[in-house]
């Protein structure tokens, strides 16, 4: 924890190089730069209990392609049916 603090000390606003690039952006009293903190990466996980195994799809990936195969395209309709957000219709 000590070497955190001793890391914001050393920086100061002139080395941030927005800072250098654009200095009439910002204004002239800035506080300084927020200190360096810790940041806990971790999964929380219930003691006795198993971790959810389930395929990211319903299907297996052969019967998805299958199925993608079978979607309806533009040509496999006549040229007088006409197409709604409800569906194919036919005049």
């Amino acid at each position: 924890m000590k070497e955190n603090k001793d890391k914001s000390k050393e920086k100061r606003l002139e080395d941030v190089p927005i800072l250098r690039d654009f200095p009439e952006v910002f204004p002239k009293d800035l506080p300084g730069l927020p200190r360096i903190r810790q940041v806990e990466f971790q999964i929380n996980l219930v003691q006795g209990v198993a971790p959810v195994a389930r395929a990211p799809y319903r299907l297996a990936p052969s019967k998805l392609q299958e199925l993608f195969t079978q979607l309806v395209r533009d040509e496999d309709f006549p040229k007088m049916a006409f197409r709604t957000c409800y569906g194919h219709y036919e005049f």
